[in-house]
C-alpha cells in the first residue's frame, strides 16, 4: 500500500477518535453573581456558588476546582474580586457531576 494512503487512513481514524472523545466532555457556561466562595484549608479544592441575581437571594449552581496551581489561584482571585465588587461573571462548568460541578473558567461580564 502507498504510504500516503496509510497516513491518510490513520489521520482519519485519529480524527474520529478525537471527535468521539469531545462528544462525551460537555461543558456549559452560566452568567450570574458570585454568591459565596471558599478556599479549603484542608485540601487543594476551592468552592464557589453562583447566584442569578445581584441581591444574592438563592444560589443556583455550585462549582469546585483545584486551586493548588497558578491557574486555580487566578480563578480564586477573580471570584474574590467579582464577589467584593458585586460584578457579574461567566463561569464555565463541566456538565457531569453532582451539586458541585467542576469549574473550568471564570470571566468578568459587562453589567
Amino acid at each position: 500500500m502507498n504510504k500516503n494512503i496509510i497516513y491518510m487512513l490513520v489521520s482519519v481514524f485519529l480524527f474520529f477518535t478525537y471527535l468521539q472523545g469531545i462528544t462525551y466532555a460537555s461543558v456549559f457556561s452560566l452568567r450570574g453573581y458570585i454568591y459565596s466562595y471558599k478556599a479549603n484549608n484542608v485540601g487543594p479544592t476551592c468552592f464557589l456558588k453562583l447566584s442569578s441575581l445581584s441581591t444574592f437571594n438563592i444560589p443556583f449552581q455550585g462549582g469546585n476546582w483545584n486551586c493548588n496551581g497558578i491557574e486555580g489561584q487566578n480563578i480564586l482571585e477573580l471570584a474574590q474580586l467579582a464577589y467584593i465588587l458585586n460584578y457579574p461573571v461567566n463561569v464555565t462548568f463541566d456538565s457531569s457531576g453532582g451539586e458541585y460541578k467542576e469549574v473550568y473558567a471564570i470571566s468578568l461580564h459587562d453589567k
